[in-house]
């Protein structure tokens, strides 16, 4: 009897459901901006158009952009994808108006905190790049055995510092930003020590 209902809404192309299925290809730095915070972008547009929309994969490690999985009817099918387009759009123009104060910068995070940073399934890198309007990236050509992994940081100056903040919260190294240095300030104090009495 499954065979029977599965027939239904077919559209008379073999009678296999969904009727159509599109695959849109997604810059890997978009795909939090199409699922939202906890989902709520994805699960709308789902509500809105009816259609059933996924992404094939969300692994970070996937080398590639990500094909988002739109299927269900015709208008369904086309409404999800003209939505998802302009969204992308609006994202792209936006990203671009940073034009040349656009910077980059660089995070070393060490290795066992880096899974904190991304959090689950990207969950908090996601909120991350929401709440401070940076691109934040794991370097994926860190080696594995490396001690700290680089995260690359796109934006403005003030997106930079707000990103910085953030990430030195979630693994609680207040004090990291500068790359190199501040660790030279105790050279030269010898013999000087004072005993205590």
């Amino acid at each position: 009897s499954s065979g029977i209902n599965a027939e239904y809404g077919g559209g008379g192309a073999g009678g296999n459901p969904p009727e159509a299925t599109a695959q849109l290809p997604v810059p890997k730095e978009y795909v939090g901006v199409v699922i939202g915070r906890s989902g709520d972008t994805i699960k709308r547009l789902q509500a809105d158009t009816g259609a059933a929309v996924k992404f094939n994969t969300v692994d970070p490690a996937v080398p590639g952009d990500r094909h988002l999985v739109i299927s269900g009817s015709k208008e369904a099918v086309a409404e999800a994808e003209s939505r998802v387009k302009d969204l992308l759009a609006k994202v792209a123009m936006k990203d671009s108006k940073g034009g040349p104060n656009q910077q980059s910068d660089v995070y070393h995070v060490p290795a066992n905190k880096c899974g904190l940073v991304i959090g689950k399934k990207g969950e908090t890198i996601n909120r991350m790049k929401e709440n401070t309007g940076a691109h934040v990236e794991m370097d994926k050509n860190s080696p594995h055995d490396a001690p700290t992994k680089q995260f690359f940081i796109k934006g403005t100056p003030e997106q930079i510092k707000a990103a910085k903040e953030e990430i030195s919260k979630i693994i609680g190294d207040a004090g990291q930003y500068q790359s190199s240095g501040g660790g030279y300030g105790g050279y030269g104090g010898g013999g000087k020590k004072k005993k205590k009495k």
